[in-house]
């Protein structure tokens, strides 16, 4: 959590200077849902997507043939060229 805390804070500090920043993690973490994570997504120029790792080749399978929420991950961000937001 406190990691998280502290990556959180960066990205304020990079956001209130006018510069950008990444945070990406699995799509099932529980830290989506820290309050602090979740106001950062809240932020105007803030952007979200969710990463399907197999798309880059990452190759997992669970017992049924699926590939487990782990090879997915969400992004925030912000980017240069907001027309690719």
């Amino acid at each position: 959590v406190r990691m998280v805390n502290v990556a959180v804070k960066m990205a304020e500090i990079q956001l209130d200077t006018g510069r950008h920043f990444v945070f990406e993690h699995p799509l099932t973490a529980s830290s989506w849902r820290l309050p602090s994570l979740r106001r950062l997504r809240r932020r105007a120029g803030v952007w979200e997507t969710v990463i399907h790792q197999c798309m880059f080749g990452l190759k997992s399978e669970d017992r049924e043939g699926m590939a487990p929420a782990s090879t997915h991950e969400r992004r925030v961000g912000t980017t240069m060229d907001e027309g690719l937001a």
